[in-house]
């Protein structure tokens, strides 16, 4: 496991060199736990991450998988697979979803990972952690693929109306700028100044 783990870490240096400072900017801004993540077959991977400063915080562990179908940083990395590989994956969740008790419907998580893809976020409440508010966004590399998610993540009871409307943004902007550092360009930014946007 330790040596699976060095193997994909060495596979993302350029990744988490790019997420630092951005990391210790969203950690400070929010003041709850951080996580990046890449996916690792059929789950999700944290390959970095930042702890809430506040005593009554997600414990934010580099290494700690979860399943595709469930949390902030999963479902952002699931909801941008190709389409093929996405259904293969939920038909065979449908069979081992990986948590015990849960029951996937595969109608219902396609039409979750399609408003995911549109709205360019997630909003995840009770599903890695119970009690717990994730919000996440996808991470492009300079292709344009989606290589990585990031999440901001805490106790629901901090995470009012309010809040997640302001961490939607912050985690999004966030994204952008790594996205950025690894060479992505997005449409609008390429644009040239005193175009119309």
């Amino acid at each position: 496991g330790l040596l699976e783990l060095a193997q994909h870490v060495r596979s993302q240096t350029s990744l988490i060199a790019a997420c630092q400072a951005t990391l210790d900017w969203l950690v400070s801004e929010t003041g709850e736990s951080i996580f990046v993540g890449v996916i690792s077959g059929h789950e999700a991977l944290c390959v970095d991450a930042r702890e809430s400063p506040q005593s009554i915080r997600l414990f934010a562990q580099v290494g700690r998988r979860a399943p595709l179908h469930s949390g902030g940083v999963p479902k952002v990395l699931f909801a941008h697979l190709p389409h093929s590989q996405r259904r293969a994956l939920i038909e065979h969740f449908q069979r081992e979803p990986g948590i015990p008790g849960m029951t996937i419907d595969p109608d219902q998580l396609e039409q979750t990972l399609a408003r995911i893809r549109q709205q360019g976020y997630a909003v995840v409440v009770d599903e890695l952690d119970q009690g717990a508010h994730s919000i996440a966004a996808p991470i492009r590399d300079a292709q344009g693929r989606v290589v990585a998610a990031i999440s901001i993540a805490g106790p629901s009871h901090r995470f009012t109306p309010e809040c997640v409307q302001r961490y939607i943004q912050l985690v999004q902007q966030a994204a952008q700028e790594i996205s950025h550092a690894l060479g992505y360009v997005s449409l609008e930014s390429a644009m040239p100044e005193g175009l119309p946007r």
